[in-house]
């Protein structure tokens, strides 16, 4: 049985067929092709979505615990403002500066208070305190770590250091002068609280 193209029903019947064909590949590349990559696509979103749960899951914490670390959080900042007093007691800076002094074998030549910022947006206000010191280097790092370990808290800025003549007998290490600005903060009270 020999497939004759010039018989007139054999034409549209092979038409016919490819027609089919044309469409249902048509159909296939157009329709179904695209909702399988949308449904590789949703099922890609659905797995992420499942391991963020469960990371979520995993890092839920009881309602105990959250509040024992906010307990802790609570006293930690306690303590913290104790440090961080509410005024600034300059006879107590001095005396705790002189201990230092003493202790780094330092001397403390200038102390000048110079001015006063208050931070109202950040609760607190800084008063400003130009020193100037003389002694050898390491003393100086040693009085520099001793007074930032005072029970206050203080930072130094704008340090310039200048070597001291040395007689030409001293066989010792130069001296140098440093002039600096020293910070001590203090809490401001919010009237409000």
């Amino acid at each position: 049985m020999a497939l004759d193209l010039s018989d007139p029903k054999t034409k549209k019947t092979a038409i016919a067929v490819i027609v089919a064909v044309v469409v249902l590949y048509l159909f296939y590349a157009f329709v179904l092709t695209d909702r399988k990559d949308k449904l590789e696509e949703d099922r890609k979103k659905l797995q992420q979505a499942n391991q963020e749960y469960q990371q979520t899951i995993m890092m839920a914490r009881p309602l105990e615990v959250i509040l024992k670390e906010i307990e802790i959080q609570n006293e930690t900042l306690l303590i913290y403002n104790e440090l961080l007093p509410t005024s600034e007691n300059v006879f107590e800076l001095i005396d705790q500066l002189s201990e230092t002094e003493r202790s780094a074998d330092i001397v403390i030549r200038g102390f000048e208070k110079t001015d006063i910022t208050e931070n109202v947006d950040e609760s607190y206000i800084s008063y400003n305190y130009n020193l100037v010191i003389e002694g050898r280097y390491h003393n100086f790092a040693r009085f520099l770590a001793e007074t930032l370990n005072l029970p206050r808290i203080l930072s130094f800025k704008d340090m310039n250091f200048e070597v001291m003549k040395v007689e030409e007998e001293e066989k010792e290490l130069p001296k140098l002068q440093i002039n600096c600005t020293l910070i001590s903060y203090a809490f401001l009270q919010k009237t409000g609280d």
